[in-house]
């Protein structure tokens, strides 16, 4: 491991702790919806020599599932119709779903271990910072090397056995396996939030 790598280790550990000690969801969404509503207002970003990408546009299928999203979606349309008249095609449907009652904003439930979502977003964030580094999520199969998910995993296992983390997100069994990380890295949430954050410079990301 280089010392770039050491170091973003050691930020994302930090991450990590600040992060999970204490998760709120209506916090979470607020820092979401703002966050979203930025973006999606904000002068078009060309990423390399890609178009210039319509957060907008993609805002309205982020809303499908997160509701920080759902919230910046409605008021991003508004904004936009207020502005000119227009909407983009995927922001269009989603206004008109609304407004025909037909989209309901995403509920994921409350009580314990019903932030179990969030902290899987913390997790894989972390795995994708240390991406940026040159650290690979996965391996091959057979490899004794350890990658991103590895690395993440035990980090969180050690925040569990010092309880340096919120009680609503331990685990059934109080602990954490490699194997864990994997399978919410490679879940279908987990890769439609993957593929928004790739769409994003690093700058913004806090890389």
């Amino acid at each position: 491991m280089t010392q770039e790598q050491e170091a973003a280790c050691d930020r994302v550990r930090q991450m990590l702790r600040d992060k999970l000690s204490v998760i709120s969801r209506k916090s979470h969404e607020s820092v979401s919806a703002d966050y979203h509503t930025f973006l999606a207002l904000s002068p078009r970003i060309a990423v390399g020599d890609s178009l210039p990408f319509d957060h907008a546009d993609n805002l309205a299928l982020q809303a499908r599932s997160d509701a920080g999203a759902f919230d910046a979606a409605k008021l991003v349309a508004a904004v936009l119709l207020e502005r000119d008249g227009r909407l983009p095609e995927n922001l269009a449907r989603f206004a008109a779903e609304v407004l025909r009652g037909k989209a309901d904003r995403p509920d994921h439930g409350r009580g314990k271990r019903k932030l179990s979502d969030l902290r899987n977003e913390i997790l894989a964030l972390a795995v994708w910072k240390l991406e940026g580094v040159g650290i690979k999520p996965t391996k091959s199969v057979g490899s004794k090397k350890k990658d991103g998910c590895d690395i993440v995993a035990e980090m969180f296992d050690d925040l569990l056995t010092k309880g340096e983390v919120d009680k609503n997100i331990i685990p059934k069994d109080g602990e954490f396996a490699n194997s864990t990380m994997h399978d919410i890295w490679l879940r279908q949430e987990i890769k439609i939030w993957r593929e928004w954050q790739s769409c994003l410079p690093r700058e913004l990301t806090g890389l």
